[in-house]
């Protein structure tokens, strides 16, 4: 199950290819494989430099100083050129894969993903448990082509790799969906159980089910008596006593789902609690059938917390409430209503937008005439620009906000869960019906004797 991530190098070439190629780490460098390139790490440092520099106009840029650092020793964010690709290629442990095998894959990974014309030095690392591939890569080809590593790239770059990992008998990891936040180093922690990010989230969610736990100041307090170092701010940072440095819990939910605050606070708020058949049956329409589907998706996540299905996590919780409240707080009724509401935002939107660079255009012809009557009409054209402007971020969030929980809603009501929820609903209706019928008949019966006894 080979995973590839990437890694940017802006300074120190030379200090990177002599940790790639250690003796130590590619069993006496008989593991590097150059492509167009000589794997001599002096040797090349020069090819890299040279090619770099011949296409990017940028001399003496491999002489570039480490990044600077602020008083306090951290690095001082700022864009820097990139001037050397670096993917590293990991390999499962639990997969029986030689060092020369792992190699091969590097090699032929790289050519499929860069072609026959980049200078590309591929080093099988042996020295931990998990094989793996450093792959330097140079930033322009040698005809000039400049490669440039995005989403897009590394998401291609991985959809390659497992593709070559399946040729070679491999696994993969199938079907995902989400972002890959999480470092091999942690993965591999997380598969034996000695990964200290999933114990404190398992501290957490502990806690969280604690009677006298109900405020993130309490779960606070709760972590202090156990010698957790924790502040609380915009961000929640946590560090366990017997590590060095802290985490903050946002940065634990990128993996595991559940540990930003506001997470946090709404499975304080609702731990162990699912919308009630009573609550439910006070709602109409489309707000009672997405409860029902809520409530499944509930029961689900206070039990498994994603463990089992990823597309359930306490994230996924937070944003079907947040549209429940949307379609309350709009009083929307149905799927067309929901629909209608986006096509409404859209158009307010596009109307503000018209009259915005209607103003815009009268504005810029008043004022190249540059005649002295058109001041005083240009001035109360810019008083009705500005207040079209102080309400065109709001509309705009208004529209995208409509058209996000549309294409919520939509990709759930063609879910499997939301089709068992709408068996639900339409059971629930048809019950709430029937005791309707049966309250009629007997508002009727009531009615008819008190009518009788009067008439005695």
């Amino acid at each position: 199950m080979p995973i590839v991530n990437h890694k940017p190098i802006h300074t120190g070439v030379l200090d990177f290819l002599k940790y790639i190629e250690d003796a130590f780490k590619t069993e006496g460098q008989k593991l590097i494989t150059g492509m167009n390139c000589p794997t001599d790490i002096s040797e090349a440092y020069k090819s890299f430099r040279r090619t770099f520099e011949h296409f990017s106009n940028m001399p003496n840029i491999f002489n570039r100083v480490a990044r600077k650092k602020d008083e306090n020793g951290h690095y001082i964010s700022q864009k820097e050129k990139i001037i050397m690709h670096h993917y590293i290629q990991s390999f499962d442990p639990k997969e029986k894969i030689s060092p020369e095998q792992a190699n091969a894959i590097g090699v032929e990974w790289a050519k499929k993903v860069f072609g026959d014309n980049y200078q590309v030095i591929v080093s099988t690392h042996v020295d931990k448990e998990h094989t793996h591939n450093h792959i330097a890569v140079c930033p322009y080809s040698l005809d000039g082509k400049k490669w440039n590593s995005d989403e897009t790239t590394l998401k291609y770059c991985r959809k390659v790799s497992d593709e070559i990992a399946l040729e070679h008998g491999l696994s993969i990891i199938k079907n995902s969906k989400t972002k890959n936040h999480m470092k091999y180093k942690e993965w591999l922690e997380r598969q034996n159980g000695t990964s200290w990010k999933m114990q404190l989230c398992e501290k957490i969610d502990k806690l969280i089910l604690q009677d006298n736990v109900n405020t993130l100041e309490d779960l606070q307090k709760e972590l202090q008596k156990e010698k957790y170092y924790v502040r609380l701010g915009k961000y929640m940072t946590i560090k366990p006593p017997d590590r060095e440095r802290s985490i903050r819990t946002d940065n634990l939910d990128r993996v595991y789902g559940g540990y930003s605050i506001r997470e946090i606070e709404y499975r304080l708020k609702h731990k162990n609690k699912e919308i009630s058949n009573a609550a439910i049956s006070r709602l109409s329409g489309i707000e009672r059938e997405y409860a029902i589907y809520m409530r499944t998706l509930q029961i689900t996540v206070f039990k498994t917390n994603g463990k089992q299905d990823k597309n359930k996590t306490y994230r996924h919780l937070v944003k079907s409430a947040d549209l429940l409240t949307y379609i309350t707080f709009n009083n929307v009724r149905s799927k067309e209503d929901l629909e209608h509401l986006k096509k409404k935002r859209k158009e307010e939107y596009n109307e503000l937008s018209n009259a915005k660079r209607s103003l815009e255009r009268r504005i810029k012809k008043l004022t190249e005439e540059q005649k002295t009557d058109n001041d005083i009409q240009i001035k109360e054209l810019q008083k009705e620009l500005e207040i079209i402007n102080n309400g065109f971020e709001i509309t705009y969030n208004k529209m995208r906000e409509a058209e996000r929980f549309y294409e919520q809603y939509k990709e759930e009501y063609e879910s499997d869960d939301y089709s068992i929820a709408k068996k639900e609903y339409e059971e629930l209706q048809a019950m709430l019906e029937e005791n309707s019928d049966n309250d009629r008949e007997i508002d009727a019966y009531k009615s008819e004797n008190q009518y009788n006894t009067y008439s005695l």
